[in-house]
């Protein structure tokens, strides 16, 4: 019975490791799409990255960064977290008429480790 708990206990505990695909990776094949929504309203824009990335299902997590050019990313940006691996675009307000990047990271955990891989950077600006 003990023998059975410890088990039971172990497989639990792995499937909390495991992220969503253990066989392949997620990657970058192309640069994101940036496009305004509206043009009545240039405060808005998607930053799409549906064709972008290869092998979407692995992800776990992603990050969209959105920041002013000339400004540092990670302490002047701000940073929009998404957990749904089948969301491959996000709506951003922006300040119009200036110009901005915009980056996103995806977060996949394997079963050995985890992998951070950013976009490249595009800019935009709504004017």
């Amino acid at each position: 019975m003990m023998m059975l708990l410890v088990v039971l206990s172990t497989l639990s505990l792995v499937g909390q490791v495991w992220g969503r695909c253990n066989l392949g990776d997620a990657k970058w094949k192309g640069p994101l799409v940036i496009s305004q929504p509206s043009k009545t309203d240039p405060s808005k824009v998607v930053v799409d990255w549906k064709e972008s990335i290869k092998n979407p299902s692995c992800v776990d997590e992603y990050y969209v960064w959105v920041w002013k050019q000339g400004q540092d990313k990670k302490t002047q940006g701000k940073k929009i977290t998404i957990t749904d691996n089948k969301v491959t675009s996000q709506v951003v307000d922006i300040e119009p008429c200036v110009f901005y990047n915009f980056g996103v990271e995806l977060y996949e955990k394997d079963w050995i480790n985890n992998h951070m891989r950013e976009s490249e950077v595009a800019s935009y600006n709504s004017a």
